[in-house]
């Protein structure tokens, strides 16, 4: 639509990271050639899908908080409570 551009884009990827990492519920990302209004789309997109990241997405304060939500599932997994787990 009109007025979406990169940065509206990159909150929904956020989203979409954040529903699917954080509170693990599944989802689909379903994007067309015609959704591709910008070619930053396309790299971000490409980047999710050879890495499973997208660089500079998430800052480092939302990294700190996303790494403390995930602590409990981290120790309920028997996983330790780290920032690289």
């Amino acid at each position: 639509t009109k007025g979406y551009g990169m940065v509206e884009f990159r909150e929904d990827l956020k989203k979409l990271f954040q529903t699917t990492g954080v509170r693990c519920k599944p989802v689909v990302l379903l994007v067309t050639d015609s959704q591709i209004v910008n070619e930053g789309f396309l790299e971000d997109i490409n980047g999710v899908l050879n890495t499973g990241d997208v660089p500079n997405l998430f800052s480092n304060d939302d990294k700190i908080q996303i790494a403390n939500e995930l602590k409990d599932v981290c120790l309920a997994r028997g996983l330790p409570a780290t920032k690289d787990s």
